[in-house]
């Protein structure tokens, strides 16, 4: 294809391309497809049984109430967790463990569910004191396995092939010598 006959091509792909899109541009709004799809779902709704419609009560009831079961179940530890990360920075160790133990952890949860960090931060900062500097600890120096890739299980550098091939010579051609 010469370069004139790939523009007419491209051209006309991006006309095509752009006519379909002009389509479902001025086709329908955002508003006008979530009241088609009521709509649908309210037809659908009215096709049902009585038992159907039973049904499906009882199996929208049940998942409310086994996401209300595990939110119960979760809520606590999650709220319990970020407590401790946010006395952890004031206090660690055994007296962290035992304070979060004794501690009234409603205090610090506030109307919309959220632990309040600045309020557990204060609270531990007049029990405790001042945040204790974090313990320092070495840099770990990382260490590889040694797989065989070319150095000597002893860590040592490796031999000199020439040193090992004058060495060869000398033993198979200077016997007589």
């Amino acid at each position: 294809m010469t370069v004139e006959q790939q523009a007419k091509y491209w051209k006309h792909k991006s006309r095509k391309h752009e006519d379909a899109a002009k389509v479902y541009k001025d086709g329908l709004t955002a508003e006008q497809a979530k009241a088609l799809q009521d709509k649908i779902a309210e037809l659908e709704n009215a096709q049902l049984t009585a038992e159907q419609r039973d049904f499906n009560q009882q199996l929208e009831d049940a998942k409310n109430a086994a996401r209300q079961e595990a939110r119960n179940e979760l809520l606590p530890v999650i709220q319990e967790s970020q407590i401790r990360g946010y006395a952890g920075t004031v206090v660690t160790g055994p007296r962290l463990d035992a304070w979060v133990q004794a501690v009234n952890s409603s205090i610090f949860i506030g109307e919309d569910g959220q632990v309040d960090g600045n309020l557990v931060v204060q609270h531990v900062t007049a029990l405790f004191g001042e945040q204790t500097p974090a313990p320092t600890t070495p840099p770990v120096v990382q260490t590889h396995p040694n797989f065989g890739q070319g150095a000597p299980a002893g860590g040592s550098a490796r031999p000199s092939h020439r040193d090992a091939g004058l060495a060869e010579v000398n033993k198979r051609f200077n016997k007589a010598a």
